[in-house]
């Protein structure tokens, strides 16, 4: 119950939080992914899989930490790199979102040690803002609002 409630409190109502549970409730409507493509992928290798401005959602849940930290599930650490794999991995990922598409971090990534200015800064560097749902700004759901230019 206390988690429904945190659920609530993150996401505005309990519709939206009905859309963000838990896998193990999860049941997809009929239909829900009718045209949808759904591929794993590896982050790094973005701009090989996939063309120029062609993915409406990029979903990257609670795996962006293996990249940004080290150490272990006990106690982990920024990368001393971690700035310049985020930069690089944004940029990677402004080539193929389409414009107004998204990108999803999972929840937990905070959770996880990784400092969220490294994340941000890096987004907003290129081309992307935190997407605001019913006036309120999402931790973890960056909207495309513009292409970059410069090479990675």
């Amino acid at each position: 119950r206390k988690k429904l409630y945190k659920a609530i409190e993150r996401f505005g109502t309990i519709e939206h939080y009905e859309a963000f549970k838990p896998y193990q409730d999860y049941k997809a409507k009929d239909g829900s992914f009718k045209n949808c493509l759904i591929e794993q992928g590896d982050l790094s290798n973005l701009d090989k899989l996939y063309k120029p401005n062609s993915i409406n959602v990029l979903l990257y849940r609670n795996a962006l930490y293996h990249t940004l930290c080290q150490g272990d599930n006990m106690y982990r650490f920024m990368c001393p790199d971690a700035q310049e794999q985020m930069n690089t991995i944004a940029k990677k990922m402004n080539k193929v979102v389409k414009e107004r598409g998204l990108v999803v971090f999972g929840e937990n990534e905070l959770l996880q040690g990784i400092n969220e200015l490294i994340i941000e800064k890096s987004m907003t560097n290129n081309g992307f803002q935190k997407y605001i749902q019913s006036g309120k700004e999402l931790d973890n759901v960056w909207i495309k609002i513009n292409d970059i230019t410069n090479d990675y």
